[in-house]
């Protein structure tokens, strides 16, 4: 009877041997992908970071853009104003209505936005 017990002893041991094998197969396979997660993470984030500089680069132009627009469009007003106020009396008043219209009608002018890093 001895003898019949080996091929079943055997197939234990494998078995338990196989189960701690697969145990560390596992463990591995999840550390590994750990890594893999927290790589790509922090590549997006890298990714991002580099976006947002890029993107603050464009604002800062863009605001620098709308900043010398308006004061052209100041000047463009101021010398309008001058033209009329040169005119002869009696033409200034049609003139005098629109140009105040044009001022009042004017967007607002309002202040960049502040990036908070």
């Amino acid at each position: 009877m001895s003898e019949s017990y080996v091929p079943v002893l055997v197939a234990v041991v494998v078995a338990v041997l196989g189960s701690f094998a697969g145990v560390a197969a596992l463990l591995r396979v999840t550390s590994d992908n750990t890594k893999t997660i927290t790589d790509s993470a922090v590549n997006v984030v890298e990714l991002m970071q580099a976006r947002i500089n890029e993107n603050s680069a464009r604002l800062d132009t863009l605001e620098d853009y709308a900043t010398r627009f308006d004061e052209w469009g100041d000047r463009l007003i101021s010398i309008l104003d001058r033209a009329v106020q040169a005119m002869p009396a009696g033409e200034q008043p049609p003139f005098q209505v629109e140009v105040d219209t044009i001022k009042v009608t004017r967007p607002r002018k309002t202040r960049p936005l502040k990036v908070v890093e």
